[in-house]
């Protein structure tokens, strides 16, 4: 207490037999004449108030064994509905496993249905019904395109007389909507002979559609016919039909006026070209393809530079059925010239 020297050894005082108290004396004069000031019971000294706390300790009578105090933990794991301890021991859970949603079986998978669309019908399987959807189902047309109910314009800007990769040719014909049409290959294809039939009384079918997209009609028909007949060559419309220029599948013969068209936005480099369109005059074409040659002026309405060649053969009789589809039988008077044309695909897009 204050800062003079004790006489006395702290450290020799059992804290533990306390209480102790402090004993004040005074002699004004500096002697050794004390007067008694009074005697305070020590309460805050923080060392001796420990030891008094110390000595009433509880214990806790836990009796381990070693002094490692993490080899009680232990680790759960659960199985099914049993709890179990790492070092032995487990807890049932069965008790506590009820389900308590009441849906009348213990499957959680047949609740699940597909839903199908069909229009503006809308079915549930498994029996769930139908209904009828309010946003109707649209589909595209010409020069429309539809993604995620949003209906947009298709913007094109194709010409005519240029070449599209991306269509395999150059653009030949164009729809008013300026996005679809026929594109001409860039190149003859190479010459074929004509599809036809030398024996006498063979009898032909006329393809005689004259237009735009009208070779995608002929060509077909042309093929199947020669082949029926036994000509199995590769001839001028197989060619075309056969053809993967560009990686396009969809080659077909032109028919008259897609061949003018060609001539007129593709250029032609031959004299003499094929065309899957028929003669519509009293006589049949021996070859029954129209062509095109350079060679003189046959019909000014067609093209002024072109002609028709006109190689024929008289017909014996006529059976018609259905327009357009006229059976004709032949009688080959004179022999047959047989010709070899260029040959240049197109195709639509």
């Amino acid at each position: 207490m204050g800062s003079g020297i004790s006489t006395d050894d702290f450290n020799t005082i059992s804290w533990e037999n306390g209480p102790f108290f402090i004993e004040t004396s005074i002699d004004v004069n500096g002697g050794s004449n004390y007067l008694l000031m009074g005697a305070t019971q020590i309460m805050s000294v923080p060392y001796a108030i420990h030891s008094s706390t110390s000595t009433n300790s509880l214990n806790d009578s836990v009796q381990d064994d070693d002094a490692d105090p993490n080899n009680e933990l232990q680790a759960l794991s659960l199985s099914n509905d049993t709890l179990y301890l790492s070092n032995g021991g487990f807890v049932d859970l069965s008790s506590y496993s009820q389900d308590l949603v009441n849906d009348l079986d213990a499957d959680t998978t047949n609740e699940i249905q597909t839903i199908n669309r069909v229009g503006n019908t809308v079915t549930l399987s498994k029996g769930g019904g139908s209904f009828q959807d309010s946003i109707n189902v649209y589909s595209e047309g010409s020069g429309i395109t539809i993604i995620n109910n949003i209906i947009s314009v298709e913007s094109c800007n194709y010409n005519l007389g240029q070449y599209y990769s991306s269509l395999g040719g150059v653009v030949i014909y164009l729809e008013s909507n300026g996005c679809h049409g026929i594109v001409a290959d860039t190149a003859d294809l190479g010459t074929f002979r004509q599809p036809i039939h030398e024996d006498s009384d063979t009898y032909f079918y006329k393809c005689d559609l004259d237009f735009p997209y009208a070779g995608k009609f002929n060509t077909p028909k042309i093929v199947s016919l020669s082949t029926n007949w036994g000509d199995t060559s590769v001839n001028c419309a197989m060619a075309c039909q056969n053809s993967n220029r560009y990686g396009f599948s969809d080659w077909y013969a032109p028919s008259l006026s897609e061949l003018l068209l060609v001539e007129q936005f593709a250029g032609l480099d031959s004299n003499q070209y094929f065309s899957s369109s028929t003669l519509d005059t009293d006589f049949a074409a021996s070859d029954y393809e129209q062509y095109l040659s350079s060679n003189a002026v046959y019909d000014a309405n067609l093209i002024n530079s072109f002609k028709i060649l006109d190689h024929y053969a008289t017909y014996t009789s006529i059976s018609t059925s259905v327009p357009g589809n006229e059976e004709y039988y032949f009688n080959w008077a004179g022999g047959l010239n047989i010709i070899m044309p260029h040959v240049r695909a197109v195709r639509a897009f």
